[in-house]
């Protein structure tokens, strides 16, 4: 078997057979140059740590016991409990029943709506209290059981119970007889039990009005009974002296101004 070197040679042209030798020259120079030429920086390894050099970390000193912090309690303030005052009692009023009305007139003089109101009832203006106070002395002895005599006033109680059955004829002294409203001029008048219009007037009216000073002027009738002029200085009133409905007393009709 031949050498394939030597055939490679045989069948090599004669040009390439003169370059072979210089280019395998150049070839072996130029792979001895990069053989020796230096390559890249290499990165440099970082150093390695020495096993024998330690880190000492110095721990803070414990607290001696004297100077640990002990936990702070607080002492509670003392409480003070304020002393209030209970609530104020509520007072429960409880609303007065009104009273039904009473049928009839409420006051014995009858309707005094026009009338000042007194403790005591209608209030007379000073004219009349004058003209009116001697009807307190109509008064008839009556003889009592041990013996003697009591003096007995004529007057009727005055929570007597008045309806206009009591006056001869009730429209001619109010407007409204069931409520017993006044007609205009009235100013009240007297129930006087017992007794009739002409005894009352000579045994009693005549004699005390004379005696004080007043006088009396007959001026005519009017409701059934004779009417009066009765003057004192300057004052005037009238009055009207009638029998009660059933003729067993008599009602004297005070009035501002004549009826007749």
């Amino acid at each position: 078997m031949g050498n394939p070197l030597s055939t490679a040679a045989k069948n090599t042209s004669p040009a390439l057979k003169v370059s072979w030798r210089p280019m395998l020259a150049i070839a072996l120079v130029l792979h001895t140059l990069l053989l020796f030429a230096p390559l890249g920086e290499q990165k440099k390894a970082p150093p390695k740590a020495d096993p024998k050099a330690v880190k000492i970390t110095r721990l803070p000193k414990s607290p001696s016991k004297s100077n640990q912090l002990r936990p702070t309690t607080r002492r509670a303030k003392p409480t003070v409990k304020r002393k209030t005052a209970p609530p104020p009692s509520t007072i429960v009023t409880k609303a007065t029943p009104t009273p039904p009305p009473v049928e009839g007139p409420a006051n014995p003089k009858g309707d005094t709506s026009n009338e000042p109101v007194g403790g005591s009832g209608p209030k007379l203006d000073d004219v009349t209290e004058i003209f009116t106070a001697p009807f307190a002395e109509f008064v008839v002895p009556r003889e009592q059981v041990e013996g003697g005599e009591i003096l007995e006033p004529l007057r009727a109680p005055a929570d007597a119970p008045v309806t206009a059955d009591l006056f001869p004829n009730p429209n001619a002294f109010f407007s409204n007889p069931d409520k017993l409203t006044k007609r205009a001029g009235l100013i009240t008048f007297e129930w006087f039990t017992a007794i009739n219009p002409d005894f009352l007037y000579s045994n009693h009216l005549e004699p005390i009005y004379t005696k004080k000073g007043f006088i009396i002027v007959e001026k005519g009738e009017y409701g059934g009974g004779k009417v009066y002029e009765l003057k004192k200085g300057n004052d005037v009133l009238y009055f009207n002296i009638v029998p009660t409905g059933d003729t067993t007393g008599t009602l004297i009709m005070v009035w501002k101004n004549s009826p007749v």
